[in-house]
């Protein structure tokens, strides 16, 4: 559906709740439904004018709708209101709008804890909760209280699952969760290594894992499973980076893709197995790869003639992949040459090496970093919004280990020191 046909039905739904509420004032769900619809329209305008002016006429009609009707449904989906709001205005772009948008969010929770009070018996609630806690604690400068909304935002994804274990949308944002801590702790392997919190990340990675294969086992997504992807690739990342131990990351491996052979049988059109196939091989990691052979080659026994093809050529893009020197997963600190960490690294090409690799030979885990940065946090930072471009431009380009670990203090004041010590 196009957007101008999206901006009629909800213009055209708007009008009818309108004159539903010229018949009856007080009825409570057509003033909330009403406001839905202007939620909807703000983001489909272009004027930042007419946003501010549907946002605001939206919002007030929750207001309007909350003093006829105190519902526990209604608080829900005035806090659901509060996250479309602050996502409209991060749209924006705007500083100033930027701070209204993490107070939309902190009213959120204030809706979602009145609602959760009086029907505590709601994992819908208690769902959205987490997801709002989730959010908050990105915009968080402050270390401890971004720990402690992660912390909380899991409780609630837990309490939620315990009344609703069978909802994909709560392991699938549990899992979400879990990814954006464990990325947003990767900026800190960067400026100072820490072998604690690597293995802290790669826990945090694992759990998500965790959290992705069982939304899948409950309902088969292609969301889910690009987002597992990532896992996975971090998951190299950090492990090449200095993790002693590779077990965590082989049995995340056997998960990952016993769980997709196991979907691709069940329902392959919601499998991507391109995308997914080539964003592995762009981690250049030996142990993916190996696994990729194997699992391409089971693929086909359950494939039809089309999809054979499809897997023929990336059975062929996997084998030249291998072909041009990419080695096994270390399972040790450190590495023995320059030629074997360059074949490890988990970059997708090598002009994405930082700096000279000559004045830094020795340093092993300055060179790591270096490649590290590069191919993750382009990625990952830029995709949950940690950094914008400026400051990830000038970041990149810090030429030293001292330069890019003083930056990060410069971007996140008092988050640096109290994150690489535990």
């Amino acid at each position: 559906m196009t957007g101008r046909a999206r901006k009629n039905l909800f213009e055209t739904a708007a009008r009818h709740f309108k004159e539903a509420i010229t018949v009856k004032p007080d009825h409570s769900r057509s003033l909330y439904k009403w406001a839905n619809c202007e939620l909807e329209l703000a983001l489909l305008q272009t004027c930042a004018k007419n946003v501010k002016r549907l946002l605001s006429s939206a919002l007030s009609k929750y207001t309007q709708a909350y003093r006829h009707n105190q519902d526990p449904e209604l608080l829900l989906q005035w806090g659901i209101a509060f996250i479309k709001k602050s996502k409209i205005l991060y749209m924006l772009k705007n500083e100033k709008l930027r701070v209204e948008a993490e107070m939309c969010i902190d009213s959120a929770c204030q809706k979602f804890e009145s609602a959760h009070k009086l029907k505590p018996d709601s994992y819908e609630i208690l769902y959205q909760w987490g997801i709002a806690l989730s959010r908050k604690a990105l915009n968080t400068v402050s270390p401890e209280e971004r720990s402690l909304l992660f912390r909380r935002s899991r409780e609630k994804f837990q309490q939620a699952s315990n009344l609703q274990p069978n909802s994909y949308k709560i392991f699938y944002s549990w899992g979400n969760t879990l990814y954006r801590e464990a990325v947003f702790l990767m900026l800190f392997l960067q400026a100072s290594f820490n072998q604690k919190l690597c293995e802290k990340v790669c826990k945090r990675f694992s759990k998500a894992a965790q959290k992705f294969s069982r939304s899948i086992e409950i309902r088969i997504s292609r969301s889910s499973f690009k987002t597992w992807t990532k896992v996975i690739t971090s998951l190299a990342n950090v492990v090449i980076a200095g993790v002693k131990d590779n077990n965590i990351f082989s049995l995340e491996l056997n998960r990952f893709f016993g769980t997709y052979i196991w979907a691709y049988k069940r329902d392959n059109q919601r499998t991507p197995l391109g995308e997914i196939v080539n964003q592995l091989l762009n981690a250049k990691c030996g142990l993916i790869n190996e696994k990729l052979l194997h699992f391409l080659e089971e693929t086909k026994r359950v494939s039809s003639a089309e999809q054979l093809i499809q897997i023929e050529e990336l059975l062929d893009k996997l084998k030249q992949k291998t072909t041009k020197g990419v080695k096994p997963l270390p399972s040790f600190h450190g590495v023995q040459n320059e030629n074997q960490e360059n074949a490890n690294l988990p970059c997708s090409s090598q002009e994405k090496w930082i700096g000279d690799t000559t004045n830094h030979k020795g340093d092993a885990y300055t060179m790591k970093s270096k490649k590290m940065w590069s191919s993750v946090i382009s990625s990952e930072f830029k995709q949950i919004n940690m950094l914008d471009q400026d400051n990830y431009s000038k970041l990149v380009q810090a030429r030293g280990k001292e330069d890019q670990k003083d930056y990060c203090i410069k971007i996140f004041p008092k988050l640096y020191v109290s994150s690489v010590s535990g």
